[in-house]
Parts: C-alpha cells; structure tokens; sequence
C-alpha cells in the first residue's frame, strides 16, 4: 500500500470523491436514469474511467481467485 503507484491512485481517487461531493453538496448532480448512463458514455472522460473499471474488476477478480 506504501508503492508510490498505489499512493497516486488513491490520491486520484481521493480527489474525484471530494470534488463530486462538493457538486452534489451545491446541488450540481442531476439524477440519471438508464439513458442517462448511456448518453453519459459518449463522453471521453466517462470511456475511460469505465475501461479503468472494467481493468480493475478483471486484475482483482482474478487476484481473488489465487
């Protein structure tokens, strides 16, 4: 847990949670719905934190696994 690595990725972690609970506290996240999701695909940033997801799920997964 101490790898500089790791340490950069919780911080990165870190600090999308604050900021977005800073928008929902001022009321800047609106609720969606199943086509929302999908629309919200079209966008750069959500491709690539849902390819970062999908990576995590299948190294953890298989990490359970050993």
């Amino acid at each position: 847990m101490l790898d500089p690595e790791a340490l950069e990725a919780v911080g990165s972690l870190g600090s999308a949670l604050v900021d977005t609970q800073k928008e929902a506290q001022r009321g800047d996240t609106p609720s969606q719905g199943v086509f929302g999701l999908l629309g919200a695909l079209r966008d750069p940033d959500v491709q690539r934190a849902v390819g970062f997801i999908t990576t995590f799920a299948k190294k953890f997964g298989g990490n359970l696994r050993s």
